[in-house]
């Protein structure tokens, strides 16, 4: 495998972070969607959460083979420290370890929004 780089996501990655997504969305039940994002609603999305919360992807030269995120835990202020994460790999890409790369720089990017708790 080539080299590969854990970043932010970027608005250009939303399309390839759309069709992983949807990939889940179609084959498994992990996501609790039931229908297809479209790229706007996808890019909604991450956008809201970068308000708040790290959006990372790995990269593999020039493909996005995998993105990771935090988000709300509960609404209450009391959780406000405590985030919900979550890592999805292309399938191409599975079991590779790269999935394990992206889930750590995830929780070591954490502390930087001040959560301290993290619920996968």
């Amino acid at each position: 495998m080539s080299t590969v780089s854990i970043r932010e996501a970027t608005e250009q990655d939303f399309p390839e972070i759309l069709a992983i997504y949807n990939h889940y969305i179609v084959n498994s039940i992990f996501t609790f969607d039931v229908e297809e994002y479209t790229l706007v609603q996808m890019s909604r999305k991450i956008a809201t959460l970068q308000k708040d919360y790290p959006v990372l992807v790995a990269q593999d030269t020039k493909d996005i083979i995998g993105f990771a995120y935090a988000s709300a835990w509960k609404t209450k202020t009391a959780y406000k420290h405590s985030a919900e994460t979550t890592v999805y790999m292309h399938p191409d890409f599975q079991g590779q370890g790269v999935g394990l790369r992206l889930y750590n720089s995830l929780l070591a990017s954490l502390p930087l929004f001040d959560i301290v708790n993290a619920i996968a």
